[in-house]
């Protein structure tokens, strides 16, 4: 069982359990023999693992640890010599590679595993150079090398934890600083600053302790002549007085000099800058006229504010604020050291509103009227029925009848609102019946008589050229051939209605006279043969013939009624007898309708 082959030398053993394989072999001559191998199976090792901490500073001391097998050999591409055991302690100074072979009890190999330790540089540390001081005096250490700082004995030091601080030991003190690098490593180096019982004449007069945006004033007395420098960024200058700005602390220093240009002392002042409160007056608000509102200043230590009488305090964090109109209120902080910085909150005061609504012009039923309101923030019209948009400042309404609306209207926030009203009449529109068409013969005249309803007060008629009146509600009219009359009415609303009515112009044989006889005996009377009528426009031509057929008389395009026109008897210049003559006759009336006798 688990053998790749029975009869060969050589098969490869696979067995589940502990096994013991008999191998028989025989030679050429059927001769043979036997003998035995047994396999062990052992249970597999869980995988090998190692545990270490593997970024360290040089000459660090670590523990790796291997697990997962039953021996360990240990190897490295440093210094390390073979090693065996689980846990091993190495302290590298440069990055190494460690190796580990795992083995079974009976030193089969039965995994391998790696580790790689970064070793990192140990800052380089530098305290400076030591000093000598006065007895009083102050003198700027530089700590360089690394990225963190902690001094030790800080007795006289103006900070632990920066780079350069201000020392000023009464006493001789040796300084310790531990610098540590981005990778957490660390060293450390030491500065003696000595104090000599040396008297100075050279003094620096000044205001030690000043707040931020805080001129100040240095004076320096004992010496002929001054040269100023400082650790931030001042100019070298002379004079015994300079008055400086720092927005940070700083150290001045002065040479002191005779005439003839040697030095004869030096001396230093330090300047503590103390940082201005970062005062906040709370965020801008707005309150309801005759509101209280609780104002809020953060900070600082103390506070002042103005703006009384409209405060409830002027020395309190937190007074409660009544303005009668917008505000801006200013609070004035304060440290603890007497530093100060200001700041405002806007209070915005609401104040009533006052709304108007425009007037609005009467409006004829089925119309639509704009009503227009102003003064507010929000709005709402009553009665809402038959209105655009009850909501907005500028909305319609149709009203049916006479109608009194009522808006309301409110700020923004609710705090005050007023009402307003506006009419809207409603005139009903008139009516008007001009009535059915009429006949009229040409050149008569006619009564137009329509039917209007009682509230109609002007009248405007169309074809005013053929009325006797174009505004009287019944005119006279004269057409000369079919006409419309349009009449349109309007009450004291301005409400409008029209209607029309057509008069047909006829021409008949009842238009026109033709006597039967003429006397032409130049009696004045009864002397002339021509045309007569009303509603004629024009005579087309009169042609007249004797008995034999002969045109005694022609005219043609003249006006009826006129004698002149007409034929008097004469022909060729010579008084014709009396006779029986023919005539025919083409008349235009007024309403171009052409008769013929």
């Amino acid at each position: 069982a688990g053998l790749s082959c029975m009869n060969c030398p050589d098969p490869v053993a696979s067995p589940n359990v502990t096994t013991q394989y008999k191998v028989t072999g025989s030679d050429t001559y059927g001769c043979s023999a036997s003998d035995i191998i047994t396999v062990k199976v052992v249970a597999r090792p869980s995988a090998l693992k190692i545990e270490a901490k593997n970024d360290i500073c040089a000459g660090e001391t670590i523990e790796i640890r291997a697990s997962g097998a039953e021996q360990y050999q240990w190897s490295s591409t440093g210094s390390l010599p073979k090693s065996s055991g689980a846990v091993i302690s190495v302290a590298p100074m440069v990055s190494t590679l460690y190796k580990v072979i795992a083995k079974d009890n009976n030193g089969n190999i039965t995994d391998t595993g790696s580790i790689y330790i970064t070793v990192r540089a140990l800052p380089v540390v530098n305290a400076g150079s030591d000093a000598e001081i006065t007895q009083g005096g102050s003198v700027q250490l530089k700590a360089s090398g690394a990225e963190k700082y902690t001094w030790e004995n800080t007795a006289g030091l103006s900070c632990m934890n920066c780079p350069d601080p201000v020392a000023s030991p009464s006493v001789t003190t040796q300084y310790k600083v531990t610098g540590t690098n981005a990778y957490g490593c660390n060293s450390s180096d030491v500065v003696t600053v000595r104090v000599t019982n040396k008297q100075m004449s050279l003094q620096i007069d000044a205001k030690k302790d000043i707040c931020e945006g805080e001129t100040v004033t240095l004076r320096a007395s004992g010496a002929d002549q001054y040269l100023w420098s400082s650790t931030g960024n001042l100019q070298p200058t002379s004079g015994a007085m300079i008055t400086v700005k720092p927005t940070v602390s700083t150290l001045y220093k002065v040479v002191a000099k005779s005439n003839s240009g040697s030095i004869t002392d030096t001396a230093s002042v330090y300047i503590t800058v103390h940082a201005a409160p970062k005062v906040n007056a709370g965020a801008d608000m707005a309150i309801c006229k005759g509101e209280v509102q609780r104002l809020q200043a953060s900070g600082a230590a103390k506070y002042t504010w103005s703006g009384s009488p409209a405060l409830s305090c002027t020395s309190c964090e937190g007074p409660m604020a009544a303005p009668v109109a917008t505000t801006s209120f200013i609070v004035t902080g304060y440290t603890d050291y007497g530093c100060s910085a200001k700041d405002s909150v806007l209070v915005t005061v609401r104040q009533p509103i006052k709304l108007t609504v425009d007037p609005v012009d009467d409006i004829c039923i089925g119309k639509t009227v704009t009503l227009s309101a102003r003064g507010a923030d929000a709005y709402s019209w009553a009665p809402s029925a038959g209105i655009n948009n009850p909501t907005s400042p500028v909305t319609t309404v149709s009203p049916k009848v006479t109608t009194q609306y009522t808006v309301v209207g409110k700020d923004a926030a609710g705090c005050f609102a007023d009402t307003a009203n506006v009419k809207v009449t409603v005139w009903t529109v008139p009516t008007v019946e001009a009535g059915e068409v009429q006949t009229l013969t040409a050149g008569q005249t006619i009564k137009l008589k329509p039917t209007y309803s009682k509230d109609v007060t002007t009248y405007r008629w169309s074809n005013a050229q053929t009325l006797n009146c174009a505004d009287c509600p019944f005119p006279e009219a004269a057409p000369k051939n079919e006409t419309i009359y349009r009449v349109e009415v309007a009450n004291n609303g301005g409400c409008k209605a029209q209607d029309e009515v057509t008069i047909r112009v006829i021409c008949s044989n009842g238009n026109l006279f033709i006597p039967n006889t003429f006397s032409p005996n130049q009696d004045g009377r009864n002397d002339n043969f021509y045309p007569r009528g009303n509603g004629i426009g024009r005579i087309k031509s009169l042609k007249i013939y004797n008995r034999s057929g002969d045109l005694v008389f022609s005219n043609e395009n003249f006006q009826a009624n006129n004698p002149a026109a007409g034929w008097d008897g004469r022909y060729k210049g010579q008084q014709l007898p009396a006779d029986v003559f023919l005539y025919t006759c083409e008349v235009v009336c007024s309403n171009n309708e052409v008769l013929t006798y």
